[in-house]
């Protein structure tokens, strides 16, 4: 089923015949599943493949879902369903498949899911992530019973 139609009509003439080209545009496939490829007490970077299929339109950009712990709510919108850019719902700046969240809380489970924007719309969520535990964060003693303050 097309969400979104862009039809293009181009006409070439020869004596003998008219061939007509149409080309149809839709919101992408989903991209792949995001992976988490480092991450510190505060930030993750993700990584993703684009959409198999960006239906004639390319991506202009993506946007990230955080969900906090195991049965958190995803929040935001998007797959679809509209729904603004807020604290669960973050906007690339690009199409870029590489992404650093920021703004996390430590000793935090998260996981990830990723949808795909183009002219025509929101493509569906990707699969999300594999679930992650942010570091912890705060004062540990080394061999020396010295503070160390870790971030």
């Amino acid at each position: 089923m097309l969400i979104g139609l862009l039809c293009a009509l181009y006409f070439y003439l020869t004596p003998q015949s008219v061939l007509v080209s149409l080309f149809f545009a839709d919101v992408p496939d989903p991209p792949g599943k995001p992976l988490v490829m480092g991450f510190t007490s505060r930030s993750v970077n993700l990584s993703w493949t684009p959409p198999l299929n960006a239906h004639n339109s390319l991506v202009s950009h993506y946007l990230i879902h955080i969900r906090v712990g195991e049965d958190g709510d995803w929040g935001g919108g998007g797959g679809g369903g509209g729904g603004g850019v807020g604290r669960n719902l973050l906007e690339t700046p690009d199409n870029a498949t590489v992404f650093q969240v920021g703004d996390l809380q430590p000793f935090t489970t998260y996981s990830f899911r990723v949808t795909a924007v183009n002219a025509m719309g929101d493509s569906l969520h990707s699969k999300e992530s594999y679930y992650m535990l942010t570091l912890r964060e705060g004062m540990l003693q080394n061999k020396q019973n010295k503070d160390i303050q870790v971030f």
